[in-house]
């Protein structure tokens, strides 16, 4: 027996289309993006794409209903693993991927980099 804290229609109406229409106008209406448009634009980007997701679920509140819910659930638990990383948004320098002309998987190397060169240095000092 499956045991859910959240019913289809609240996740719908109090998650899926609030969070889109935040993710949408958030950045316009508190004047974000001024220092890296790219940020501004992506979280529109993604508005967008989760108020399509949303809409597209088959759920009460879908209007097309063509997506399955437990597809829509785990597009919503990536999406959630992505968010909640913030070393997957930053390259080494604590800056945001685009804005340096840096892309994702040099980030992550970089990273691997520096963290294989930190243990290697911590072990010839022992």
């Amino acid at each position: 027996m499956s045991f859910r804290f959240i019913t289809k229609s609240i996740h719908a109406y109090l998650i899926d289309y609030p969070v889109a229409i935040v993710l949408i106008a958030a950045p316009f209406a508190l004047k974000l993006g001024q220092s890296g448009p790219v940020a501004m634009w992506l979280s529109v980007v993604v508005g967008v794409a989760a108020l399509l997701l949303a809409a597209l679920t088959d759920h009460p509140t879908g209007l097309v209903r063509i997506i399955p819910y437990w597809l829509h659930l785990w597009v919503d638990r990536a999406s959630g693993w992505c968010l909640s990383s913030p070393r997957l948004l930053s390259n080494s320098s604590g800056s945001t991927p685009g804005t340096t002309g840096s892309s994702l998987p040099l980030s992550c190397s970089r990273r691997q980099s520096l963290t294989r060169l930190r243990s290697q240095s911590r072990c010839g000092r022992d």
